[in-house]
């Protein structure tokens, strides 16, 4: 239902299904639930709330985030202009946002080797030298 509303327009209407299918606590999200309520969050342009409802579907569901959850939470951050901005952000200071775009997509494509010298660059920009090792 809730992945339904999502791309179909009614991205609102999909986040606030989820709110009360928590509220009210008698089914539990899995993974496919929280693809459509990714979804209704990069359609709806709520980039802190997405990437709340990430963490929590790790820290509070126990669910392991897959391909499609990652690939939700970049569609999210190049959406809110974040991963376009991500060389700009780490320049002008913003290196908390910097390091969770660059870290979000190494976790999507390990093997990129673009994707972990951006990461050891921004690393290096917010002085975390003892990452940028391990990048």
């Amino acid at each position: 239902m809730i992945g339904g509303l999502a791309v179909h327009g009614r991205a609102k209407e999909a986040v606030q299904l989820f709110v009360e299918m928590e509220r009210e606590g008698k089914v539990k999200p899995n993974g496919i639930t929280f693809v459509g309520l990714l979804s209704a969050c990069c359609h709806a342009g709520l980039l802190e709330q997405g990437l709340d409802y990430f963490d929590r579907m790790k820290d509070m569901y126990g669910i392991e985030p897959r391909v499609e959850h990652y690939d939700c939470v970049v569609d999210l951050l190049g959406r809110s202009g974040k991963i376009g901005l991500l060389t700009a952000r780490r320049s002008h200071g913003d290196v908390d946002t910097a390091v969770l775009a660059a870290e979000r997509l190494v976790e999507l494509e390990p093997d990129d080797v673009g994707n972990l010298v951006m990461l050891a660059n921004v690393y290096a920009a917010a002085t975390q030298w003892g990452n940028v090792t391990g990048a």
